[in-house]
């Protein structure tokens, strides 16, 4: 900013958690230290990243039900990888556009929830599903699911991340197009 004096950004994730107090880290051009400023901030968190029941209700009530599930069998689908061992979250959050995406993220962050970002669930490594007793919140972005838009010229497609690579590739096809990934 041209005023000389070192920028500093709060890291809104834990990266150290000790007994029930989680410690903030900041970033700052000096590197990576705890506390902001000159003062050491704790936060006492003994009920995990979500305390109250009041926060799912709260993102229920702005996105509505259809968005946040929490019925055991429907977060089951969620957690169970396809390699690897299962995994748990307290809900599903399941936005229709980028605009909810954002108010979920907001949510998240104000309420100290983990998310997990997944799209069809079909990754082989794992890193979709959250790791068991995590207290994280699976962040489905399969309502996110438009037509792929398909340029034949540049041979390029603009996909929403809900979109699974057969229905890229059936959206493909129609131009004499593939995209050369099987699973």
């Amino acid at each position: 900013d041209g005023s000389g004096k070192a920028k500093e950004e709060a890291i809104p994730a834990d990266l150290a958690t000790e007994r029930g107090v989680r410690r903030e880290w900041v970033v700052s051009s000096g590197g990576l230290r705890l506390g902001h400023g000159s003062q050491r901030r704790e936060r006492r968190d003994d009920n995990g990243p979500m305390s109250s029941r009041d926060a799912l209700d709260e993102l229920t009530a702005t996105l509505g039900a259809a968005a946040v599930r929490t019925d055991p069998d429907e977060i089951a689908g969620h957690v169970v990888p396809w390699r690897g061992d299962p995994g748990d979250a307290r809900a599903v959050v399941r936005p229709a556009d980028t605009d909810e995406v954002r108010t979920v993220v907001g949510w998240a962050r104000r309420h100290r929830v983990r998310l997990v970002p997944q799209g069809a669930n079909t990754g082989l490594v794992g890193a979709s599903t959250p790791p068991a007793g995590s207290g994280a919140v699976v962040l489905s972005l399969v309502r996110l699911h438009r037509e792929p838009v398909i340029d034949v010229a540049d041979r390029t497609a603009v996909v929403d991340a809900g979109v699974r690579l057969s229905e890229l590739n059936q959206a493909a096809e129609r131009h004499g197009l593939c995209l050369p990934i099987d699973l």
